[in-house]
């Protein structure tokens, strides 16, 4: 592991499937994981020190990391990076998030093309930034107590998108689900009273 100042920086060990970053690590640093040695990587484990992981750390065709399937956050989190974990094909980006801390703001782009089919936030998340999980054909639930707001194009085109379960407080702009067709009834959906067309 190459760290420093509490920040990784890269992984440059055996290739392995799964990758747990060492406990102290507070930043994940820009396109770090998209460069580590992660070709027969299935999971990534975040520590309970981790609080923010910056933009781009594992985006697009991250890098040689071609098996990448999970990705566990371990502790309260208060910001992931814009495009992130973009992988920037439907057809293989992420299948499973967990998360069993709290998550501030997670930022433009960061999910998007993700293949997760659920979205569960067990201690709540307060934003989610524009077209973050867009493009996630295969979502179907959403579950996000405590959640604030919900920013232009979040869920665009997740065509799966049957249940969100967010705070009536909410506040969702009126393209956070374009095309989710699956909320639809009568070609019309209505979320905390929020009508979409």
């Amino acid at each position: 592991f190459v760290i420093e100042r509490k920040v990784f920086k890269k992984y440059d060990g055996p290739n392995i499937e799964i990758l747990k970053i060492p406990d102290g690590v507070t930043t994940i640093d820009k396109f770090s994981l998209r460069y580590s040695n992660l070709k027969g990587c299935k999971k990534i484990i975040f520590p309970k020190s981790l609080k923010k992981i910056r933009d781009y750390a594992l985006n697009y065709d991250y890098g040689d990391c071609k098996k990448l399937a999970e990705l566990e956050f371990m502790g309260d989190i208060d910001s992931i990076g814009i495009d992130a974990f973009d992988y920037g094909d439907a057809k293989k980006g992420i299948r499973k998030l967990i998360f069993h801390g709290k998550v501030g703001e997670i930022k433009e782009g960061a999910f998007r093309h993700a293949r997760v089919n659920e979205l569960i936030f067990p201690a709540g998340v307060d934003s989610i930034g524009e077209r973050a999980f867009m493009n996630c054909d295969e979502l179907e639930r959403i579950c996000a107590p405590s959640l604030k707001k919900i920013e232009a194009n979040a869920f665009e085109n997740c065509q799966r998108l049957e249940i969100v379960d967010i705070p009536q407080t909410t506040i969702i702009d009126e393209y956070a689900f374009k095309r989710c067709n699956n909320l639809k009834k009568d070609g019309l959906a209505i979320i905390n009273g929020i009508l979409f067309s």
